[in-house]
This record gives C-alpha cells, sequence and structure tokens, in this order.
C-alpha cells in the first residue's frame, strides 16, 4: 500500500516544492506506519480469538475430564456392589457346602 504520489499533471511551481516533498515523505512514511498498525492489529486479535478458543476448549476439556470421573466413580461403585453381591453368593454357597458336608459327616442314621 505504500504508494508514491506522482504529482506530475499539477503546475511545476507545486512539483519542486520542497515543502510539498517533505509532506508527500511524511504522508508516506504515516502511511507505511498505519499499516504496520493494522497488521499489529490483525495480529492481536488473531491472539486474542485463540485465546477464546483456549479458554472453550479448556472448558470442554474440564467437562469431559469431569464426565469421565463420573462415569469411572459409577463403575466403581458398579463394581463394589457387584462384589458385595457375589461375596454374599459366595457365603451363601459356602454356608450349604458346609450342611452338605455336615450331613455327609455324620453318622449315618439307622432306622
Amino acid at each position: 500500500m505504500n504508494e508514491v504520489i506522482q504529482i506530475d499533471h499539477l503546475p511545476g511551481v507545486f512539483q519542486e516544492s520542497p515543502l510539498l516533498d517533505t509532506v508527500l515523505l511524511k504522508t508516506n512514511e504515516l502511511t507505511s506506519k498505519c499499516e504496520n498498525l493494522i497488521k499489529e492489529g490483525q495480529t492481536l486479535l488473531n491472539m486474542k480469538l485463540a485465546e477464546e478458543d483456549l479458554e472453550t476448549l479448556t472448558r470442554d476439556l474440564k467437562g469431559y475430564t469431569e464426565k469421565i470421573d463420573t462415569g469411572r466413580q459409577q463403575l466403581s461403585d458398579k463394581h463394589k456392589e457387584d462384589m458385595t453381591t457375589l461375596q454374599k453368593e459366595l457365603e451363601e454357597v459356602q454356608a450349604q457346602i458346609k450342611k452338605v458336608q455336615g450331613k455327609l459327616d455324620a453318622p449315618p442314621v439307622l432306622s
């Protein structure tokens, strides 16, 4: 966008004016500075958008982590319930085995 302003169409008195040369030079410098500021602004905007995306992703990750933790806890609770049930069933079977063993070990009843 650094375009040099051509003044060929103006009368000769303006073409050789040191003041006009200075104004044109300053205008070109300011144009260049504005372009740089626009680029920096775009970079900052992109950084801000990236920061917002990162915040969103961090929130999403936290939510997924909480869901995973909840799922793990539910599985752990279910596993504990299943283990408790199996332990009770095992104890019942062991009690039945003892009863049968007791009957086998008992002296025969003669009638």
